[in-house]
């Protein structure tokens, strides 16, 4: 029996509840690295993401401890939809 079996159709909505704010998360990231110059100052970039987003600190800090953890899945999205790209060139 797979782990997503034994769970509740709520327990499932939660679940992809948090892996679609994550997913906003690392999108609201990826559009300030790209868009915007001065978010590596880093003196507000978790409170940008956060307005982007519509929710709180607290609330990115939940699912990314700190900036770097959430930087670093902005770049791995980056590089994983971007490496494809330029190997085909």
């Amino acid at each position: 029996m797979s782990a997503n079996a034994s769970l509740t159709a709520r327990q499932r909505g939660a679940r992809t509840q948090r892996l679609r704010t994550r997913e906003r998360l690392i999108k609201a990231a990826i559009h300030l690295i790209i868009t915007d110059q001065s978010w590596s100052s880093g003196i507000n970039f978790l409170e940008r993401v956060a307005a982007i987003v519509e929710c709180s600190v607290p609330s990115v800090c939940a699912y990314f401890p700190n900036k770097n953890e959430l930087l670093w899945a902005a770049y791995d999205r980056l590089l994983k939809h971007r490496l494809p790209v330029a190997n085909k060139k």
